[in-house]
């Protein structure tokens, strides 16, 4: 071997050995279980790090290894939904594959991800006038998309960086960081979600049109396979729905729930009621108590429905059917 071979051996090692080192030690914590070769990190903790960084990196992997045929969809609302309790009241196999902050995109990106790994049976998207909106395009899809069959886009993504950097600070203090939980107290956090948040989405407002397609799309092909559909219109505090009067948003609004009820079943939650005007049945706007949650499971899936309007082409009734509590029923 001439000396300008050695040189340059030499030189490549000393290049290549960075990475080397970096990819053994992504590959030893494995932050999101990408290679299932048995790290040493504690999967509770993964939970409190990696999935918080990139949640839909953590279940389209696990889905793939683990898949389930009956699938809620949407953002951190669906994904306050408790799974285990749908499945043990329908006697389905259901899997939460809702997204903190998701979008619409994430949401008809992972059917389509779901309906190549497995059969499906039914599909449940939770949706609201934020989501069904033509400037929500956020999409953390399609780079977990490319990095599934792909190692080196996997070792060399950012979250994965982060995360394996943000596990190994947990590991050796002791204390995992806090990741997405709101600072402050409640009621400043309440005005914020009003004047910042809901700003944000409907002063930006633009007609889905793209998105109708898309569910359009998706309920033709759950009318060819036989999944049954389903829309959820989560429950939002007046104060947020207000702000849709604000916005000069009421006729989209409208038409949101016009579309959906041509695709299939919907179960509306946001209107006017009792429960939408109690404080105490939200923890801020947006989201609901573990109470709530509670009730729309039984709405939806345990035939007790309650403070929902129910109706769509799934329906078994084309138009809006009153709760007990709205048409002057038990309390």
């Amino acid at each position: 071997m001439s000396v300008e071979v050695t040189k340059f051996l030499k030189k490549l090692a000393i290049f290549v050995l960075p990475f080397v080192l970096y990819s053994a030690v992504i590959g030893f914590i494995d932050p999101f279980n990408y290679f299932d070769s048995g790290s040493p990190v504690r999967d509770e903790l993964k939970q409190d790090i990696s999935f918080k960084l990139n949640y839909a990196m953590w279940k389209m992997l696990e889905f793939r290894q683990t898949p389930h045929p009956d699938l809620l969809l949407g953002d951190s609302r669906m994904m306050d939904m408790d799974a285990q309790a749908i499945s043990s009241l329908t006697g389905d196999d259901f899997y939460n594959f809702a997204y903190g902050g998701g979008s619409l995109k994430e949401a008809i990106a992972t059917i389509r991800f779901a309906d190549d790994q497995t059969t499906l049976n039914s599909l449940t998207i939770g949706l609201d006038l934020n989501s069904y909106n033509g400037s929500d395009v956020k999409d953390r899809v399609s780079e977990v998309l490319g990095a599934l069959d792909n190692p080196f886009l996997y070792i060399t993504n950012n979250t994965v960086m982060i995360a394996a950097w943000k596990l190994m600070k947990s590991a050796v203090s002791g204390q995992p960081e806090r990741i997405g939980q709101p600072v402050g107290d409640r009621d400043a956090f309440w005005r914020t979600q009003l004047d910042v948040t809901a700003r944000v989405y409907f002063a930006n407002y633009r007609d889905p049109v793209l998105y109708r397609a898309q569910l359009t799309e998706i309920a033709e092909l759950c009318q060819e396979k036989g999944i049954r559909l389903s829309f959820i219109i989560f429950p939002s505090h007046k104060d947020l729905m207000d702000r849709i009067q604000s916005y000069d948003l009421e006729e989209a609004n409208r038409m949101m729930r016009q579309d959906l009820a041509v695709m299939g079943t919907v179960y509306d939650f946001a209107w006017d009621n009792a429960s939408t005007r109690n404080r105490d049945n939200f923890k801020d706007p947006y989201h609901f108590t573990p109470e709530v949650m509670a009730s729309i499971i039984g709405s939806v899936w345990g035939n007790q429905p309650r403070f929902v309007r129910i109706y769509g082409s799934g329906s078994a009734h084309p138009e809006p059917v009153l709760s007990d509590l709205e048409s002057g029923g038990p309390r």
